[in-house]
């Protein structure tokens, strides 16, 4: 592949710009212990719950965005355990999440770096996300990096998920920006590499903290564990 600069990089957000396994499984912690105090649901017994509640309502709904709201989940779990009535309770422990998934959000080594590079080449950049649009907003304004990003899609908006081909197509028609002329970097094979790579020509960029299979090694152009690692390729494009 040559050393010519994207016109846009494209990103993933949850699990690609910081940890969102860190952040749901602290926000989760402090629902369970409310839970135990108020309720008294056993860690177990929550564990249980909320994995039902997911299930449930991913099926019920299907591929679409709501099918990852957490009030949903919680909703069904103070159903689940009787508990009447619930509404005051269903408001409080989803503001109890989100307040501690956003207090301990924090980007990734060499993101801003990495964001400052992509502002000093003057090359856009573009977030496409699963999940809520205002949720996904204001975990880019906690993150510290709003006024990096031109543009941000949410499956919320489009009705429908990656690796739909429309969330793609869409973000290089708001870039203006051409096939072929996009790096995207994400977490998932299947839903950020492949999709990108078919349906916009990208150059990919797969994120990993975890050890990964030849076989997904292999889908993408490149992997790597720090944002510094993109940030040298871009300047190295740039000599």
């Amino acid at each position: 592949m040559n050393n010519t600069l994207p016109k846009a990089v494209i990103f993933d957000l949850d699990d690609t710009l910081y940890s969102y396994e860190l952040c749901h499984d602290l926000a989760l912690k402090k629902v369970q212990f409310k839970l135990k105090n108020e309720f008294g649901v056993s860690e177990n017994k929550f564990i249980q719950l909320y994995s039902q509640a997911n299930k449930e309502v991913k099926y019920n709904l299907g591929r679409v965005s709501s099918s990852h709201n957490k009030f949903l989940y919680f909703k069904n779990i103070l159903e689940k355990i009787g508990f009447k009535p619930y509404v005051y309770s269903a408001l409080a422990i989803e503001e109890l999440y989100w307040q501690t998934f956003f207090d301990n959000i924090e980007p990734f080594k060499g993101l801003k770096e990495l964001f400052e590079t992509l502002r000093l080449l003057n090359i856009k950049s573009g977030i496409i996300t699963n999940f809520s649009a205002y949720h996904q907003f204001k975990k880019v304004v906690y993150l510290g990096i709003e006024d990096y990003i031109d543009h941000i899609i949410s499956s919320e908006e489009l009705g429908c998920e990656k690796p739909q081909p429309k969330l793609f197509k869409d973000m290089i028609e708001i870039l203006d920006v051409s096939f072929g002329e996009i790096w995207m970097v994400g977490n998932s094979v299947k839903e950020d590499i492949e999709p990108a790579k078919e349906t916009i020509g990208a150059k990919t960029f797969l994120i990993s903290h975890k050890s990964l299979q030849n076989s997904e090694k292999l889908k993408a152009d490149f992997v790597f564990k720090d944002f510094n690692f993109i940030n040298k390729k871009l300047l190295k494009s740039n000599i």
